[in-house]
């Protein structure tokens, strides 16, 4: 935070919102996540997309929580129409992506340099709408304060290949995740077999996809 009390990076946020587009955030279960949204929600409404836990008690602790916190929580299962309706009306829409599904079930992304499939949803509203991408981070310094990070925006451009643009709005959010577990790998909390046992080399959409991301 500044000496005034703002946070660094929240006037990126603001920047990409004022497109009024809405403005997607891509996070992961790295450093802490609820803090983050925290943060954001303290200056205005933020929609967060929750994945239910096994144990309901537990769940609705946590949910309670958050919604103390002033974040507006989403179930997964029941997000998809709320989320196009926050977005098209410019509003702020956060979550988690680091979701691994099976080979072939999800969008192939380029992660630590080998193929991985993961969920689509937020980068094809991203794609759909036309929404700012802005990766955001909060991490346990070692001074025992947090440290935050806002990355830069990124709104996809079409290409006229709807399918490939969605390869590249999901490697923009890998690599700004891959960028920050690489600064401090004990941050990210992941207890899921993330890469398929058989590594998959990038096939040349996605190779394509994965450059052409990274110069948006």
């Amino acid at each position: 935070p500044e000496p005034d009390g703002t946070i660094r990076g929240m006037a990126i946020v603001e920047e990409a919102r004022a497109r009024g587009k809405g403005v997607i955030i891509p996070t992961a279960h790295f450093g802490n996540w609820d803090v983050a949204g925290m943060l954001v929600a303290e200056r205005g409404d933020l929609y967060v997309i929750a994945e239910a836990l096994k144990d309901e008690r537990l769940n609705q602790l946590l949910q309670r929580q958050r919604k103390a916190k002033g974040m507006i929580v989403l179930m997964i299962e029941d997000a998809l129409r709320p989320m196009m309706r926050v977005l098209r009306d410019g509003g702020i829409v956060a979550t988690p992506v680091d979701r691994p599904l099976p080979p072939g079930e999800g969008v192939p992304v380029r992660f630590f340099g080998r193929t991985t499939y993961v969920p689509r949803g937020m980068s094809a509203l991203a794609v759909k709408l036309g929404a700012s991408i802005v990766p955001g981070f909060v991490w346990y310094g070692r001074d025992g304060g947090f440290r935050a990070r806002v990355c830069p925006p990124v709104v996809i451009t079409p290409s006229g290949d709807t399918e490939a643009d969605i390869i590249r709005a999901t490697q923009v959010m890998y690599d700004a995740l891959e960028a920050q577990i690489r600064e401090d790998p004990t941050q990210w909390y992941m207890f899921r077999r993330f890469w398929p046992a058989e590594d998959v080399p990038a096939s040349g959409r996605t190779a394509q996809a994965t450059e052409t991301a990274r110069h948006e």
